[in-house]
């Protein structure tokens, strides 16, 4: 795997990073549970690594640390259809 990151570590901490920087879009994830945005967010951490990191861990990675968000319900019920599109 040449050129590939090979540290979880270094994947997970991007990972956090862009779900802490894009919390309207976990919002979404967490009620809609469409997996566009989760795409979306593995898309940024693939940026930020340059494309060394594996997709499929990434994304199991993001799905992760989405879980571990603490959302309250009322912003939950602040998602507006547009927003869900």
């Amino acid at each position: 795997m040449v050129g590939k990151v090979t540290t979880d570590k270094e994947l997970q901490q991007e990972a956090k990073k862009v779900v802490d920087a894009n919390i309207d879009l976990v919002k979404r994830v967490r009620k809609t549970g469409k997996q566009g945005p989760v795409m979306h967010l593995v898309g940024l951490v693939m940026k930020s690594t340059k494309k060394r990191g594996d997709p499929v861990m990434i994304k199991f990675l993001i799905e992760e640390e989405i879980a571990k968000v603490k959302i309250d319900p009322k912003d939950l019920a602040e998602v507006t259809d547009e927003e869900e599109k």
